[in-house]
């Protein structure tokens, strides 16, 4: 684990005191950071208690570095193994939590199994229609119904308190994600861009998505020959440094926007390398990113960098940022949109599309134009 944490002592503790809190989080980047509102609300109400987040992961341990409201990060990543995932369940087990919160989505046998294991006195876990029986949620001690048309941040912090504050939700008000940058990260992305040189503005896109194996998500990526267009177009029109970020998996995406950058000769076009921390700091520091929905998205919220964000076969009612400096773009309608009905429709995560309809009409053309709005309504702030 990532973490040692320290047992609490058991003797006299009141049945309905909540001295100790798991936060359980074992799904992306920005699933993780569409709870941190939650758990900022989470530490206001019981603020002397230990809140321990365990995570899955690398990069969501990374986003909540830093946080006050969080004690301990546990990362079950780091059992290899299923035997040594058995044992971070006994050591978890043995803390005997008062609480345990299991973050959105979780519409899945493995998170109400594990939660079970693990044993806190109450365990807190959304239901979905028709999913009871499937997903075991029957083993949980309290179920807080998933509901359609809802922010997932909204969906966390219903788990958390059952009353939200006046205005949350309504209209699109929404608290941001949450993420702690240190100076080390932030002087990371001054010294990057200090070597670029001088340019008009500086520009990140992420072309990549979750794609891995049990999620099947490419389909969320905007094309990649768009993302090389709207490079080409960022620099000759815009006179923009591009900052192309991609994760680790993601090198294809990297290799071929590099191939098509010098084949057109273009020379502000960069690749960054580093931590999700140090991206963050670089995104801090940019005028406005390009991103599909994303965990590099949420962070850009986060640290309120003005998003074009560009949403295809997933739902914006979900996971948009609605903040004022962002916007939303979707490309032609159609009626089989959102096609990623994980979780309230179904248990499965994968989004099979062989004719992605929904991408069309979305033109780095476009998106340029976005860009030019956003530089105009939010530089002069920043």
């Amino acid at each position: 684990m990532g973490c040692s944490v320290t047992p609490r002592p058991e003797a006299g503790a009141e049945r309905g005191r909540v001295d100790a809190i798991l936060v359980i989080s074992l799904t992306g980047i920005g699933n993780t950071l569409l709870f941190t509102p939650a758990l900022q609300m989470l530490r206001r109400l019981h603020p002397d208690a230990r809140i321990d987040a365990l995570v899955e992961g690398k990069g969501s341990r990374d986003v909540l570095e830093g946080n006050p409201d969080v004690n301990h990060i546990l990362d079950l990543r780091l059992a290899s193994t299923g035997l040594r995932a058995l044992t971070v369940v006994r050591r978890l087990r043995d803390e005997r939590y008062d609480l345990s919160i299991t973050t959105f989505p979780s519409n899945r046998p493995r998170f109400n199994v594990f939660t079970w294991m693990i044993g806190a006195r109450e365990r807190v876990i959304h239901s979905y229609p028709d999913s009871r029986g499937q997903a075991l949620t029957f083993l949980q001690t309290k179920l807080v119904p998933a509901q359609k048309g809802m922010h997932d941040i909204v969906q966390n912090m219903r788990l958390v308190c059952d009353a939200l504050p006046d205005g949350i939700g309504q209209g699109g008000r929404l608290p941001r994600p949450i993420l702690h940058l240190r100076e080390e990260d932030r002087d990371f992305a001054k010294r990057y861009l200090d070597g670029l040189g001088r340019r008009s503005c500086v520009i990140a896109m992420h072309p990549g998505s979750s794609a891995g194996r049990l999620h099947q998500q490419g389909a969320k990526r905007w094309p990649a020959g768009n993302f090389c267009r709207a490079a080409l177009l960022l620099e000759k029109e815009l006179d923009a440094a591009v900052l192309v970020m991609c994760g680790p998996d993601e090198e294809d995406l990297y290799r071929r926007i590099g191939r098509f950058a010098a084949d057109q000769r273009l020379r502000n076009v960069h690749f960054p390398k580093g931590t999700i921390r140090q991206m963050a700091g670089l995104v801090e520091r940019c005028d406005a990113l390009i991103s599909s929905d994303t965990g590099l998205m949420h962070i850009a919220t986060a640290v309120k960098t003005p998003v074009i964000a560009l949403f295809g076969p997933t739902n914006p009612e979900r996971t948009g940022p609605v903040w004022e400096e962002c916007t939303i773009l979707m490309g032609a309608p159609c009626a089989c949109r959102p096609c990623l009905r994980y979780p309230l429709d179904t248990m499965c995560s994968s989004i099979d599309c062989a004719d992605p309809r929904c991408w069309q009409d979305l033109t780095p053309e476009r998106v340029l134009e976005e860009v030019r709005k956003a530089l105009v309504r939010w530089r002069p702030r920043q």
